[in-house]
């Protein structure tokens, strides 16, 4: 991606920028930290692979809580309501990969991310 972003495991700064902003946390706070727990080493994991080649990584991760850019970002891309939900937005190619799933584990998310880079996924059309 284009832009610059303040690495997630930089909680100082992270803090800083969203007092100076008015940022906040959203309502279902112990649900969005157990996801960002259960996707965090995956994404390192993947961003340290890309890194090592000195290449950028072809995703970036968030984990989507109960606000308004959620349900805003929820509209744009014709995404149900339904949690848990995995899925990868790519906005250049106006294109979704989704998988509903009963329960997110490591397991799931990391197979899920390892389709998509592997091209074994469908998209559906934004």
């Amino acid at each position: 991606m284009p832009w610059l972003a303040v690495p997630y495991t930089d909680e100082a700064r992270r803090s800083r920028l969203n007092r100076l902003y008015g940022i906040q946390d959203s309502e279902d706070d112990g649900e969005s930290e157990a996801a960002k727990q259960l996707i965090q080493p995956i994404a390192e994991k993947i961003i340290a692979k890309y890194k090592a080649k000195e290449e950028e990584a072809p995703l970036l991760f968030f984990v989507a809580g109960e606000d308004d850019m959620t349900d805003s970002l929820r509209d744009y891309t014709n995404l149900p309501e339904a949690a848990p939900l995995l899925t990868i937005l790519d906005m250049s190619a106006r294109a979704k990969y989704v998988m509903d799933v009963e329960e997110i584990t490591p397991a799931i998310v990391e197979a899920f991310v390892n389709d998509f880079l592997g091209e074994k996924l469908k998209p559906e059309p934004i």
